[in-house]
């Protein structure tokens, strides 16, 4: 059981993976063919709403980042739907646990201010993960019980925290429900497969990301966000915004 649930973990670590793959790469091309990114050897504060940032990388450098730290969040994510649905016997329970998380989550976000001394709970953060631009776009410290720490090890030392221990207590929580399973059968044949297989990561990934639709969802909406977009006009708010661009 415990293998079965790990293999179903991985399958959910695929569809984050397709997820960011998707997603982001349509809005990497779209951006691209409308406005170019130019030298992306330059440093990363040449780009206006960068200017702030401490790090001393490439535009290019920060795209890699970018793209990384968003699969790190959306494994946590994966992670913490799989830790629900091991413990929950309903779809009503699953959808619960998980608006509750979320909607906590939301709150402490919206409400704790950054001076205040539980900033913790508001940067270590399901939804404060979700805006990852910010995180490479500003200086920030973060006040760890009296002493200044960074933001960007912050995150990364608590996503990689939470991603095993909900990885680890899902498997653990699986192994223990009630279901038993008396051996393992062949499973259905899988029509992009040739020959039967009694993988259960080839399955759940056929049964999510095309028995599902999960994988078509996500390409028809690639393909709208490219068809679709619309470049913005600039509006510059002062003179120095206006040549700090052409500079």
């Amino acid at each position: 059981e415990k293998v079965d649930q790990i293999e179903k973990l991985a399958v959910c670590f695929c569809a984050a993976f397709f997820s960011v793959l998707l997603l982001y790469l349509v809005n990497f091309l779209v951006a691209h063919f409308t406005y170019g990114f130019g030298d992306c050897g330059r440093q990363l504060q040449s780009v206006y709403e960068f200017n702030g940032s401490s790090l001393k990388i490439s535009v290019f450098q920060y795209f890699c980042f970018f793209l990384a730290a968003k699969l790190l969040v959306y494994c946590v994510f994966a992670a913490i739907v799989c830790f629900a649905a091991a413990i929950s016997d309903t779809s009503a329970k699953l959808f619960g646990i998980l608006a509750a998380v979320i909607g906590v989550e939301a709150v402490l976000y919206d409400t704790i201010s950054s001076a205040s001394y539980l900033c913790l709970l508001k940067h270590i953060n399901l939804v404060s993960f979700l805006y990852t631009k910010t995180l490479f776009a500003r200086y920030l410290n973060l006040n760890f019980f009296g002493i200044p720490v960074n933001a960007i090890p912050v995150f990364v030392c608590s996503a990689l925290f939470l991603l095993a221990f909900f990885s680890v207590s899902s498997v653990t929580a699986f192994s223990r429900c009630s279901a038993v399973f008396a051996g393992r059968k062949a499973l259905p044949r899988i029509k992009l497969f040739p020959v039967r297989t009694v993988s259960v990561f080839l399955h759940e990934c056929y049964k999510i990301l095309f028995g599902g639709k999960a994988l078509y969802i996500l390409a028809a909406f690639a393909a709208i966000t490219a068809f679709s977009y619309k470049p913005m006009k600039e509006n510059f708010a002062s003179a120095d915004e206006m040549y700090y661009k052409q500079y």
